[in-house]
């Protein structure tokens, strides 16, 4: 099961970050969002439109498929990219690391851009001018660590200090978020929740068993997960029909919970908002993709991708080069 390779790949982690640490260590919820990720209908959907994208010279996003969460899966996508061709720890040196730090762009006060006074006419090197500004603001937030966000306002000047304070306040009420679950906002936190990394794996080894029954059986998935210890104690232990009967019901309401669970952890992760369990608008995985995916991760060359040396000095390749021009066409590729 591809369960059974992660010890492999977190004992390669441990080895470059021995030699290696930079920036923040991941925690368990961020070996989970990568893992989960995978596993996200909507997230492969998304990867496909832009693979096909890519050869074609086209945006060819199904919009009529996708709505109303297109742009949360495609901000997702954007800022974690491809996760089933890289380890972990490629995947976080590289990529996702960037996307939960807390820098500050590194000019941290706001900029005047431009400065327009009543009843005065710009002339065209003040349009230059301030056209020059905002490539320079762009500029110092692509290259500071972490992609910090930045808002770019126009706004008019009212005829006192509180009135155009309040007007600001007003706008900021209303269109930016600042941390909520339900609206990510392209830097990514882990939210606080009471969930166990135990429920979690449980949960992903449920949802793994599953997709290689041709018709679903709950108990049969309860029985070889062996993850429902005490339904199962119950189980083995119940004696008489009906206490049979019962044990029987409760795994498989437990199992179909465990499967819903793994499901919603996946497509919230693919909307940039985990470890949560709320339930997401419906978008199921096509049953031969999803086996394809799974067996990809299953049989790809382990070794290969858990060779300790090779992946340290990819790494440090990472980090080296990070500065030059082309690493945000290197990020975007990979």
């Amino acid at each position: 099961m591809v369960i059974d390779t992660f010890p492999d790949y977190e004992e390669c982690f441990d080895y470059v970050w021995e030699r290696f640490p930079v920036g923040e260590k991941p925690t368990w919820h961020h070996w989970w969002l990568y893992r989960f990720l995978q596993i996200s209908p909507s997230y492969w959907e998304m990867a496909k439109h832009y693979q096909y994208s890519v050869k074609t010279n086209e945006n060819h996003f199904d919009y009529v498929r996708f709505p109303p969460q297109l742009t949360k899966v495609m901000q997702t996508f954007w800022a974690f990219g491809n996760v089933w061709d890289y380890d972990f720890t490629r995947w976080w040196y590289l990529r996702a690391r960037f996307q939960f730090l807390n820098e500050e762009v590194l000019s941290p006060d706001i900029t005047t851009i431009l400065d327009l006074p009543e009843n005065k006419l710009l002339h065209d090197d003040e349009v230059e001018s301030a056209a020059n500004s905002v490539k320079d603001i762009y500029k110092q937030a692509i290259e500071a660590d972490g992609y910090p966000r930045l808002l770019v306002l126009g706004i008019p000047i009212k005829k006192s200090k509180s009135a155009t304070l309040k007007l600001v306040e007003k706008y900021l009420k209303e269109n930016v978020s600042f941390g909520k679950a339900d609206a990510p906002s392209g830097k990514y936190q882990i939210y606080q929740s009471k969930i166990r990394e135990e429920v979690i794996k449980d949960c992903y080894k449920v949802f793994e068993i599953k997709a290689y029954q041709e018709k679903i059986d709950l108990i049969k998935i309860a029985v070889e997960a062996n993850v429902l210890r005490g339904a199962m104690a119950d189980y083995k232990s119940s004696k008489g029909d009906l206490n049979k009967m019962q044990s029987v019901e409760s795994m498989r309401s437990g199992t179909s919970r465990q499967l819903a669970m793994a499901y919603n952890l996946a497509e919230n992760a693919a909307r940039g908002v985990f470890p949560i369990t709320n339930k997401c608008k419906e978008f199921d995985w096509d049953i031969d993709e999803l086996k394809s995916i799974l067996n990809r991760l299953k049989y790809q060359e382990v070794s290969r991708n858990t060779d300790k040396e090779d992946t340290y000095k990819a790494c440090v390749f990472f980090e080296n080069n990070k500065a030059e021009k082309e690493w945000h066409i290197i990020q975007r590729q990979y």
